[in-house]
């Protein structure tokens, strides 16, 4: 009976007194000095927190004016970069202008002076006589129409250089005004030779009777076309003739033989060794 009597009073006075502890802390009643206490407690939370954000607002902004800063200063360098680039560039281009304007002009007065030069060398040259004499034909092809021509240089004067004088001295052959392809000065003076390819039938050689002789060799992916060399003459060079005349076959153009064999027969064979995929298995 006492346990519950005490038990009773317990609950009765115990949940008052609670209630008295408690009743401050979440009254709104500024006149309690619990409540303004409290109160004065969450304010000073608050501007704690608010001046912390204040703060971090203010870092980023701080941090935001200083990229800003240095990005203006790196647009301000690129753009000072750019204005000196586009100076150079124009300046590189009025420099090149200026060079290749006295180049061409240089080039003009150059070309103006050989003129010039060749045109007093020509006087000098008619008036001293120079000429060429005793132009001689080679009885024999230099190669497939071609045939060389010589001719010796007269009335040179001694302090004239004959070798130049040979270089600057055309002739005519066929019709046709040709400088010496080289000089030589000889025992009995300076000759100038001419290596003319043109205007020259007979040395103009031909191929006939195009022959397949089949597979060069077993697995080789070659075929050998054989053909005979027309119009060579006697004394003529057989390889020479051989290796420059030009032949067309099978939709095929050569500037000569790839070879060429049977000089002891009256005719000279060339012949091509073509690719062929039906040699590759035979």
């Amino acid at each position: 009976m006492v346990v519950l009597a005490v038990s009773f009073v317990f609950t009765l006075f115990g949940s008052t007194l609670l209630g008295a502890l408690v009743q401050p802390y979440l009254s709104s009643d500024t006149s309690n000095p619990i409540v303004r206490d409290r109160i004065r407690r969450e304010w000073t939370e608050e501007l704690k927190r608010h001046t912390t954000w204040l703060e971090m607002i203010e870092t980023q902004r701080v941090r935001w004016i200083q990229e800003s800063n240095e990005h203006e200063i790196l647009r301000q360098k690129m753009d000072r970069e750019f204005e000196n680039w586009a100076r150079a560039r124009e300046d590189w281009a009025l420099e090149k202008a200026g060079w290749e304007k006295e180049s061409e002009s240089e080039r003009e007065k150059r070309r103006k002076e050989r003129e010039m030069e060749e045109k007093e060398e020509k006087e000098y040259r008619e008036r001293a006589g120079i000429l060429w004499s005793n132009l001689q034909q080679d009885p024999h092809c230099l190669r497939y129409g071609a045939r060389k021509y010589s001719a010796k240089l007269e009335h040179v004067p001694e302090s004239y250089n004959p070798i130049k004088a040979c270089r600057q001295t055309p002739i005519a052959i066929h019709g046709r005004e040709i400088l010496p392809t080289h000089c030589e000065h000889q025992a009995d003076g300076t000759w100038g030779i001419w290596h003319v390819d043109f205007n020259e039938p007979w040395c103009r050689t031909w191929w006939s009777h195009f022959n397949d002789t089949g597979c060069t060799t077993e697995g080789s992916g070659l075929r050998r076309i054989e053909a005979q060399l027309e119009n060579l003459h006697a004394g003529d060079d057989e390889k020479e003739m051989c290796g420059t005349t030009p032949a067309r076959f099978y939709g095929l153009k050569f500037d000569g033989a790839m070879g060429c064999s049977d000089w002891d027969k009256p005719q000279p064979v060339g012949f091509w060794d073509i690719e062929d995929k039906e040699c590759l298995n035979h």
